[in-house]
């Protein structure tokens, strides 16, 4: 989220218990407009705060040209006087950091430790097999795991032109009630992982320029993610069941969209034994808009078949309609 938008970002936010005091957002404005100045950003984006026992991370990304590809990270102890530029994590620091069990304390300099079991071994005792890694690793590696899986646009805010640059769509008008409700229409802001056609079988409107990242309702396992709207109608927030304080907004039919992260930078691991499988006597396939298309009801009455036979459609990422259907 730019953080010129953070006063107006707060109001939004508010509700989910993402605030900052008056001294923080002045402190935090004045120190990002020496960083972007100094380091002549297109843009810089707040990502938000890592709680630690002692001292807190303050987040925030630096965009060059690209909007995916020339990225630069800063965290400070304190937001009002210096940022330090976050290391690239490696493949296997990224491991480590993210089975870190233990709170960050607050100090780049203390040391992490991670349990790691053999290859060969089922189970190990206490004490042994532990690897320590700095605490500035494992920031790095949780800022880039939060980034990567978190991180999210509502459609056509990000475009790609001819070149392949990624840049913000200046002509985005904001997403409307229904296609806000829907996850098909929120992208990961990261460079694409799933293959490049599987947007093409999801939206009858494919657009290359628009549709060229991935969608979150791709997530796995169905309902990692959740969509509510206010009571007005006015604004749709999302939540990662994954990261626990991860909260994005976007504000119906204009372009105004951010988010933030303030949590404890653990990852929940439980999500996959957390959330109930669909009915298993629906068959499902992928049509326009992601919806959901009854096909076959395996069941041991035919007279019972007959009677569900078309009486499910909806929308493929509402749970709620999935769990009546199944109490059915």
């Amino acid at each position: 989220m730019d953080w010129k938008s953070l006063n107006f970002a707060m109001d939004y936010l508010a509700s989910s218990g993402t605030v900052f005091s008056v001294e923080q957002r002045l402190a935090t404005q004045s120190a990002l407009t020496l960083l972007q100045q100094e380091n002549q950003f297109k843009q810089l984006h707040f990502i938000g705060k890592i709680l630690g026992t002692e001292n807190d991370y303050w987040l925030v990304c630096g965009i060059g040209n690209d909007f995916l590809k020339d990225r630069t990270y800063f965290y400070s102890n304190n937001p009002g006087m210096d940022w330090v530029m976050l290391p690239q994590p490696a493949d296997d620091t990224m491991e480590l950091g993210l089975a870190c069990r233990g709170h960050f304390v607050g100090d780049p300099t203390a040391d992490s430790e991670t349990e790691i079991c053999p290859d060969n071994a089922d189970e190990i005792n206490d004490g042994e097999d532990w690897v320590t890694i700095k605490e500035e690793e494992r920031l790095s590696a949780t800022v880039m795991a939060i980034m990567n899986e978190c991180a999210v646009v509502p459609r056509g805010a990000l475009i790609k032109n001819a070149n392949g640059l990624v840049y913000e769509n200046k002509t985005f008008e904001g997403l409307s009630k229904l296609e806000a409700s829907q996850f098909h229409s929120f992208y990961h802001v990261r460079r694409p992982e799933n293959p490049w056609d599987r947007n093409i079988v999801v939206r009858a409107d494919y657009n290359l320029s628009l549709d060229f990242l991935d969608s979150i309702a791709c997530d796995s396992p169905v309902g990692c993610w959740s969509i509510q709207t206010d009571q007005l109608e006015t604004t749709a927030t999302l939540r990662s069941l994954y990261w626990p304080g991860f909260v994005g907004f976007h504000q119906l039919d204009t372009p105004r969209y951010g988010w933030l992260y303030m949590g404890t930078g653990k990852k929940n691991w439980d999500v996959p034994f957390m959330i109930l499988p669909p009915p298993e006597r629906l068959k499902i396939s992928v049509v326009e808009g992601g919806e959901f298309q009854y096909e076959e009801f395996k069941g041991e009455d035919e007279n019972e078949a007959e009677g569900m036979n078309g009486f499910y459609t909806g929308n493929a990422d509402d749970e709620q309609q999935a769990e009546e259907y199944d109490e059915v």
